[in-house]
């Protein structure tokens, strides 16, 4: 199965929704390990560590950061 998940709140410094939004990927990483996961984030995404380079995570960059509040929620 492919799930996608809209990560556009992953940037800067991570308070109760971003930790909450990395748990849950990582959760579904763990529980779902045949399935492909594509995490939409912002172009200026840096991520946990567990965030690069596994197989089954997909991650793509949009063309603008997160600090475009406007453009992340509309």
């Amino acid at each position: 199965m492919r799930i996608c998940i809209d990560g556009l709140h992953l940037f800067g410094p991570y308070s109760g929704v971003q930790f909450a939004l990395a748990r849950t990927v990582a959760a579904m990483r763990e529980q779902f390990p045949q399935d492909e996961i594509f995490l939409h984030v912002p172009r200026n995404f840096k991520g946990p560590p567990e965030a690069s380079g596994d197989q089954g995570l997909i991650v793509r960059r949009a063309f603008f950061p997160g600090r475009w509040r406007t453009v992340r929620t509309s």
